[in-house]
C-alpha cells in the first residue's frame, strides 16, 4: 500500500517528469535517434521552433516539384488549344474540305448518334456474355 500512496502523492512536476521519460523511451525505441523527433538530448526538453514562412524554395521542397515532369502536361495543353482553335476557325470562316465543313462538326458535337452506337455495342456485349453463362 505504501507504493500506491506514494503514487497518489506525486506532485505535478513528478507527473511531467515521468511523462517526459516515458516519451524519451518511446522515441529512443527506433534506434535511439532523438534528433529527428525534435528532442534536445542534452536537456531532455522539446525544442520549440519558430513557425516558418512559406517561400519559393520551401514550397518546392514540400511539393517536390523538382521531380514532377511538366512536359507531358504542357504538350497536352498545347494540343487541346490547337484542336480548339482549329474547330473555332473552321466554324468561324466556314471552311469546306470535300464533305468536311462546320455543319459536319456541329452534327458530330450535338448529335447523340455516337452515344447510341456505344450503348448498342455494350448491350450486345452484355447479351453475348449472358448467353455464354447459360
Amino acid at each position: 500500500m505504501d507504493k500506491l500512496e506514494q503514487m497518489h502523492a506525486l506532485s505535478r512536476e513528478e507527473y511531467i517528469r515521468l511523462a517526459r521519460e516515458s516519451c524519451k523511451k518511446n522515441l529512443s525505441y527506433n534506434g535511439g535517434n532523438l534528433k529527428n523527433h525534435g528532442i534536445n538530448k542534452s536537456k531532455g526538453n522539446i525544442k520549440t521552433e519558430k513557425p516558418k514562412t512559406w517561400d519559393q524554395t520551401d514550397m518546392k521542397t514540400r511539393l517536390n516539384l523538382s521531380s514532377v515532369n511538366l512536359k507531358p502536361l504542357l504538350i497536352r495543353i498545347i494540343c487541346a488549344f490547337v484542336l480548339f482553335l482549329a474547330v473555332f476557325l473552321i466554324d468561324k470562316f466556314d471552311v469546306k474540305i470535300n464533305s468536311f465543313n462546320s455543319k459536319y462538326i456541329q452534327d458530330l458535337v450535338s448529335s447523340k448518334q455516337s452515344i447510341e452506337d456505344a450503348e448498342n455495342f455494350f448491350v450486345s456485349l452484355f447479351e453475348e456474355f449472358a448467353k455464354s453463362e447459360e
